[in-house]
């Protein structure tokens, strides 16, 4: 529960929500200071200890004196921060597709970013990401491979996230092509799972030889992931023209 957004507000509820995160219910039973409620701590002794202002709200009182009960319009005590993290801008039929998509929109989720979470374009939570399969190329906050996620049912429900795969497991048909500006392998290779992957052939790195790269290569089980979005190497479909553009 969060504090009404309009309408007038009563100091009793402003204390509630700031203790509990219940406003309009609740037992208060000391005194109540506003000041109190906006900076913490008791108002007097054997009154209830407030905790700090979550600024994760984003509607949130201000520390400027003096404090009025219209800073408290919205407020919600159990807010968690939103998780930004860069998706594509465009949805893809066809998921793996998205993997090697350059990233450029923001897609924001109630704390970390996984699946059975909604996810939403803007950092107040309120417009979810449309139905879809976008990629994932990376976060503000902490690590995570390069993937593709799937939304459905229209309120931004995130169904899977798929980590693109880098494994040397996962592939066949492998041939050096070059070597990236930065001295790392481009390969191009074929997916083993034809059902999953399509019949394509990709270029891109093998996760064993770009481990030493910081937050590069993550473990999900025993498999190797890379976020690509942390190398000077591209993944997408093999072409001849990139191939030429591959120093040898």
């Amino acid at each position: 529960m969060a504090v009404p957004s309009s309408g007038t507000l009563n100091q009793l509820g402003l204390a509630q929500e700031c203790l509990n995160g219940t406003y309009g219910s609740g037992s208060i039973s000391g005194r109540i200071c506003l000041e109190t409620l906006v900076t913490s701590g008791q108002c007097g002794s054997q009154s209830e200890t407030y905790p700090a202002i979550n600024t994760n709200s984003a509607s949130h009182p201000n520390t400027s004196t003096p404090h009025e009960f219209s800073e408290f319009y919205g407020y919600d005590k159990d807010a968690v921060s939103a998780i930004l993290r860069f998706r594509t801008c465009s949805t893809y039929g066809k998921g793996f597709f998205a993997c090697y998509q350059t990233a450029g929109c923001g897609v924001y989720t109630s704390g970390a970013f996984a699946a059975t979470k909604n996810a939403y374009t803007n950092s107040a939570l309120t417009t979810p990401l449309g139905n879809g399969t976008y990629g994932l190329a990376g976060t503000t906050y902490g690590g995570t491979t390069t993937a593709f996620f799937t939304i459905m049912y229209g309120t931004g429900y995130i169904s899977s996230i798929t980590p693109c795969s880098s494994d040397i497991r996962f592939k066949d048909n492998i041939e050096l092509l070059g070597h990236s500006p930065s001295g790392i392998n481009v390969y191009k290779f074929d997916y083993k799972n034809k059902k999953r992957f399509g019949d394509e052939s990709w270029i891109g790195v093998l996760a064993h030889e770009v481990e030493h790269i910081p937050n590069v290569v993550e473990y999900i089980g025993d498999y190797q992931y890379v976020n690509y979005s942390l190398i000077d190497v591209d993944m997408h479909p093999y072409s001849d023209k990139y191939f030429k553009s591959v120093s040898q």
